[in-house]
């Protein structure tokens, strides 16, 4: 009897095993796309990114506007002239008008604002569920103020707006944000679209943006099933321990018969 109920038991453990490592499988997807860490000076196309419209013809200045900066500043800008709106991952500190308020830091990205609409868009490489994670501040604090969107499609309605303003408290430790899980096909498009607010000029706004899979489960779904299958583990070899002590012999089966 002891057999058929370790046996049992044995084979339902294992079962579970394999449903929980089911369970985890998506853990491995994450990461899908992140602007900072996918940034070129080589294309304003790279992999997923596309800096403002893919039409608009966009020229790399390696020394963009250097009167601003103690360095070589490369920049993605309109023209080769450095007409902004502009779009750079930060090589080192500014030096220009409000340097004291500046807040970014070496490697981050940043777009200055002004004459066109900066525009970051993601094309989606999946079909499945995404979740959008997109962070914006004020680059520096001189008076100037911009509007945001957030939009699905080039044609699409708008998913969220705002403004950044001058001293709102917008910084990059404390940024505006974006969150939102969508079902996405392969093409589909989502932009951060950057003006200057009506009757203010344009200046600088800090920008992150990743696109995690939102199919991969939270670290803790995964302890938690991970700290399942070490208990089933333990559990199994106790049985097993147990199943290899002889059985009793029966009172009744040594007892001599009257």
């Amino acid at each position: 009897m002891r057999t058929i109920i370790e046996t049992t038991t044995i084979r339902l453990a294992t079962c579970f095993c394999f449903l929980l490592l089911s369970a985890v499988a998506p853990v491995s997807a994450g990461l899908i796309s992140d602007l900072k860490a996918d940034w070129s000076n080589i294309t304003s196309h790279p992999g997923d990114w596309t800096y403002g419209l893919a039409s608009n013809g966009l020229v790399f200045v390696p020394d963009w506007d250097g009167s601003e900066f103690s360095h070589a500043q490369g920049a993605w800008a309109f023209d080769a002239n450095g007409a902004i709106p502009v779009y750079l991952r930060s090589a080192g500190a500014f030096s220009g008008v409000g340097a004291a308020t500046s807040d970014w830091q070496l490697g981050d990205i940043v777009s200055h604002t002004g004459n066109g609409t900066v525009l970051i868009q993601w094309t989606s490489p999946i079909t499945g569920s995404v979740d959008l994670s997109v962070k914006f501040w004020n680059g520096r604090n001189i008076g100037r103020s911009n509007d945001w969107e957030v939009r699905r499609g080039v044609d699409s309605g708008i998913l969220a707006s705002g403004n950044l303003s001058s001293g709102d408290g917008h910084t990059r430790a404390a940024p505006a944000s974006f969150l939102g899980t969508y079902a996405v096909t392969v093409g589909d498009v989502y932009f951060l679209a950057l003006d200057p607010h009506p009757g203010s000029n344009g200046d600088f706004v800090g920008i992150n943006f990743t696109v995690t899979d939102a199919a991969a489960p939270e670290p803790g779904t995964a302890m938690i099933c991970l700290s399942g299958l070490m208990y089933l583990i333990v559990a199994r070899k106790k049985l097993y321990a147990i199943s290899c002590v002889p059985d009793r012999p029966s009172r009744l089966a040594s007892k001599p018969s009257q």
